[in-house]
């Protein structure tokens, strides 16, 4: 009479399997995030899967360059933490090269610009050509073709003739400077940065 009785009898029942089915396929889930979460072990093995293909793919005559290969990961510097704290920021120093003298970046620029009009590779347009050509003539000849200058007295006239080939000169500069950097850009291998 006596009947072997369960002590969970809602277990023991169909609905009782699902929900203990339910609980260890949570707890696998759980596992499964807690492991995605650590990054090293995953970081890990892909630096070891890539150094296994590596190590097959490179030519077995150079064992300086499969060394150099196969260890880089391990040489690689620490991860950098996306947010971190305010206190912890470190101030971004301005590069060098936008700290350097305003004599060495317009020599630089002059460079650029002499070798823009040389260089047979790099085609300037007749557009900036004939206005290169016509500011300089009009610089140059400023003193003649402004209407009644030679009617002015002899400082105001100047200051007319000087005040014109500075805007001129303004425009010129604009132009060849903007023209120059379009150049540097298409060739940069020509204008090397200084070291830091």
């Amino acid at each position: 009479m006596t009947e072997a009785r369960n002590p969970h009898p809602d277990l023991a029942s169909p609905a009782g399997n699902a929900l203990e089915l339910l609980v260890q396929r949570v707890h696998r889930l759980e596992d499964a995030v807690a492991a995605i979460q650590d990054t090293r072990q995953l970081e890990q093995r892909v630096a070891d899967r890539v150094a296994e293909r590596v190590r097959a793919n490179v030519p077995s005559g150079n064992p300086l360059f499969s060394r150099l290969v196969i260890d880089a990961p391990r040489h690689l510097p620490a991860a950098i933490p996306v947010n971190p704290a305010p206190h912890a920021q470190i101030a971004q120093r301005p590069s060098p090269w936008k700290q350097q003298w305003l004599l060495v970046d317009l020599v630089a620029e002059a460079r650029a610009i002499m070798y823009m009009f040389f260089d047979p590779r790099y085609r300037l347009s007749w557009g900036i050509r004939t206005m290169t050509f016509g500011l300089l003539l009009a610089i140059f000849t400023s003193w003649i073709w402004i209407p009644g200058i030679t009617l002015m007295l002899f400082p105001i006239n100047f200051i007319v003739v000087k005040v014109v080939d500075i805007v001129l000169a303004y425009f010129l500069v604009k132009i060849l400077v903007r023209e120059g950097r379009r150049y540097r850009a298409t060739f940069p291998d020509l204008f090397p940065r200084p070291p830091a």
